[in-house]
């Protein structure tokens, strides 16, 4: 009995050692705070505090050197109240049929990176505040008719799996306004992203675009301005962690006086694009320079340029600048003229971007010099 009686105590003193661990292992857990949440793959991480320029390096971004393939839903189209390109602007079955058909034209041609110019189009009233036209709208998702989201989304939802080597984007306003439901843009502010607010207002805009459609590319107009750049930058920054490139037309010049010098601290931060009549108006004597291995600078391409000389053009390639197409008349002889330059041994290196990667590490870096695959 008396043996008993001590192995039912040895046993109620191990019971009381094991609940008093578990209680002591619980008091430290509450002492260091929760356990980190494991971050499911399609959440939105939240910007980060603001980032200087100065810091930014060639590693910021993953640096893709194909040519831009612009496709004009928006076109000045006096017919559609919002200026939207005739097909795109018509019933759905059409203006998917144009885009498959325009998309698979130049697939053909050899491009695979594709922008949409506004697809919501552009707002043509003035705003009382300044008495000139409202800017182009941030908001391109929530403007568009439910019917063309789902048709849009159905569609390269078929299409995207069959190209692999293509990249969606699409082209939009930088400016916040208080009612993204519509492209009325009048009492915009420039986002200012240490507040949350403005954080939160720029991710509504881009989330779907990101999560639905499944885009590669955001592209900003006016974002060069001095009163914007930091903070597309910081923007940029944000989005690239989560695979999503970001770029800002037009060309960052030295600020004050926005004389004929290039900002490296901010072309080197971020991808930019510039219309080449921007290029003849402030560098026209053919100056200015885009290192191949620190930064991704577009030329823009109208129809215009047709009789803009191939020497010009190759001028351009050959001083680091990426094409940027948007007429139909110059699809082939830009490719033509781009893989000309590439055949003067010229190295256009491309990496390509993981969603979710952090970017800006030694690894970003060495894979950016090393690879010497050409994207034409």
């Amino acid at each position: 009995m008396t043996v008993r009686i001590a192995r039912i105590a040895h046993f109620n003193l191990f019971v009381a050692g094991v609940v008093f661990l578990i209680a002591l292992t619980a008091c430290a857990a509450l002492a260091v705070g929760p356990r980190q949440r494991t971050t499911r793959s399609n959440s939105s991480p939240q910007p980060t505090a603001q980032q200087s320029p100065q810091s930014a390096t060639s590693a910021s971004f993953d640096i893709d050197r194909r040519p831009v393939r612009a496709i004009n839903m928006f076109n000045g189209n006096l017919a559609d109240p919002n200026g939207k390109q005739a097909k795109w602007a018509s019933d759905d079955a059409t203006a998917i049929r144009w885009l498959r058909s325009t998309l698979d034209r130049n697939v053909a041609k050899g491009y695979t990176r594709f922008v949409f110019i506004l697809p919501a189009g552009v707002d043509r009233s003035i705003d009382p505040a300044t008495g000139r036209k409202v800017p182009m709208a941030a908001s391109q998702w929530e403007p568009l008719p439910p019917s063309r989201k789902s048709s849009l989304k159905a569609f390269l939802a078929e299409w995207l799996p069959r190209h692999p080597a293509v990249t969606i984007g699409y082209y939009a306003g930088f400016d916040l306004d208080p009612d993204p439901s519509d492209i009325n843009y009048a009492g915009h502010t420039v986002p200012d992203f240490n507040k949350e607010s403005d954080r939160l207002a720029m991710q509504r805009l881009v989330t779907p675009w990101i999560d639905q459609i499944g885009v590669k590319e955001i592209w900003w107009d006016t974002a060069s301005k001095s009163n914007r750049r930091d903070q597309a930058v910081l923007f940029s920054h944000w989005l690239a962690q989560r695979g999503v490139k970001a770029g800002g037309e037009a060309m960052p010049r030295v600020w004050p006086n926005y004389n004929g010098t290039l900002d490296t601290k901010y072309l080197n931060a971020m991808p930019w694009m510039a219309l080449i009549n921007y290029y003849h108006q402030y560098d026209p004597k053919n100056r200015w320079t885009a290192g191949p291995r620190t930064t991704e600078a577009f030329v823009g391409l109208r129809g215009g340029e047709k009789n803009t000389s191939d020497l010009d053009l190759l001028g351009f390639f050959r001083r680091g600048f990426i094409p940027w197409v948007y007429a139909y008349s110059l699809e082939d002889r830009v490719i033509k003229l781009w893989r000309q330059a590439n055949g003067a041994g010229l190295q256009f290196p491309h990496t390509q971007t993981t969603p979710g990667s952090e970017l800006g590490t030694s690894q970003s870096k060495n894979k950016t010099r090393s690879r010497t695959r050409h994207h034409q």
